[in-house]
């Protein structure tokens, strides 16, 4: 009886070793990341605000961005390219190892850019898209969110993607977008004809 109530006892102490394995490796352990102040990155300070809306896109292979120009091109709207301070290596492997790295440490890498925060409190409408790396967008995307209170603005979000879902990446940006009202957009390939027909159903088409 001893042994049987022993071998009970490993099963449930191993079970709840892999169940706080896996939860540690999702970055929540990692201490909250602080956007860095606006004197100690760059600013784009050419960029003006020309409406209400703006396109915010990260693309690696530009299938990303030929989605959002057309975005840009149906909405009207203005656009900002966010890039990382340090490229990613050109090769594909490579890219996803570092891709990898910062999000199971939960990095936010700075950015070439930045856009004013004055020129932010602008837009109460923003679509903001990227390709999906390792089930959520890449970690460029939540250093951008993280910069600015979006307090009251409409995000529409909008992905690339060979099979992961959009929906797998709507909680992290929800959580690193705080205040803001994040909408699930659907996730596109390059030229695709849904594009305009969801712009259509948000009542966005340029007129």
């Amino acid at each position: 009886m001893k042994k049987v109530i022993i071998a009970i006892v490993l099963v449930i102490l191993t079970a709840f070793t892999f169940t706080f394995a896996a939860c540690s490796n999702n970055g929540g352990d990692n201490p909250p990341v602080l956007p860095p102040n606006e004197d100690e990155v760059e600013i784009d300070g050419n960029f003006t605000a020309t409406g209400n809306i703006l396109v915010v896109y990260f693309s690696k292979t530009n299938t990303t961005q030929s989605v959002a120009l057309k975005i840009q091109e149906l909405t009207g709207a203005d656009i900002f390219e966010v890039e990382r301070k340090e490229p990613y290596p050109d090769a594909y492997t490579p890219t996803t190892e570092v891709a990898k790295e910062e999000k199971d440490n939960n990095a936010r890498p700075e950015l070439k850019t930045y856009l004013p925060k004055e020129v932010m409190e602008r837009y109460d409408t923003i679509f903001l898209g990227f390709p999906i790396w390792w089930h959520t967008a890449p970690m460029p995307i939540l250093s951008f969110l993280n910069f600015y209170d979006l307090s009251g603005k409409t995000i529409y979000t909008f992905c690339t993607a060979a099979s992961s879902p959009i929906s797998e990446s709507t909680a992290d940006i929800r959580s690193n977008a705080k205040g803001a009202n994040v909408v699930e957009g659907r996730k596109f390939s390059r030229n695709d004809s849904g594009i305009e027909s969801w712009i259509n159903s948000l009542n966005l088409l340029n007129q």
